[in-house]
């Protein structure tokens, strides 16, 4: 089965430290209080929500730096950023 999602580099890391783990989303979720849609969307990129929070959370659970990610991670999402300036 081939997936139609795109993963955002910080996605690609939250899933590989779950595999690590033997973990599923949903395991992971219910283990530490965290709501799947978000997960998801932090996982994908595909909201326009501040994840801030949820993000803090997973990083640090998982042990994922945020400076060993290539790209910005406030930055995964530029659809859905709003436009700033003129």
């Amino acid at each position: 089965m081939t997936s139609s999602r795109q993963f955002t580099e910080l996605g690609w890391a939250i899933l590989q430290r779950l595999a690590e783990r033997k973990l599923t989303r949903k395991q992971f979720c219910l283990e530490y209080g965290l709501s799947e849609s978000r997960l998801s969307e932090l996982i994908t990129g595909n909201t326009r929500r501040n994840t801030s929070v949820i993000r803090g959370k997973v990083l640090s659970l998982l042990d994922i730096q945020e400076d060993t990610l290539h790209g910005s991670v406030q930055n995964f999402n530029p659809a859905a950023r709003r436009k700033v300036g003129p």
